[in-house]
């Protein structure tokens, strides 16, 4: 008759906690749509836009606004002599 031993260890074992990470999926920011890698457009504002959001107008985008503030640059006028 054979008997097995289990080694004891000094200490107890001890249960950690093991920290799940979710990937993050890239969605829209205005519409909130699940993009694919390929789909996504970085705007100049930095946000994330689907297709149907991609230009300034669509998403109100702050970056398009400045241009519109900005005084228009006329050039001098000569004297006349």
């Amino acid at each position: 008759m054979s008997s097995i031993i289990m080694p004891t260890s000094p200490q107890p074992s001890r249960m950690t906690a093991i920290q799940v990470t979710k990937k993050t999926v890239p969605r829209c920011h205005v519409c909130k749509a699940r993009l694919k890698i390929h789909e996504g457009k970085l705007c100049s504002c930095s946000m994330l836009l689907c297709m149907k959001h991609r230009y300034k107008a669509d998403h109100f985008c702050p970056a398009g606004k400045v241009v519109h503030q900005m005084d228009k640059v006329e050039p001098r006028k000569v004297e006349q002599i």
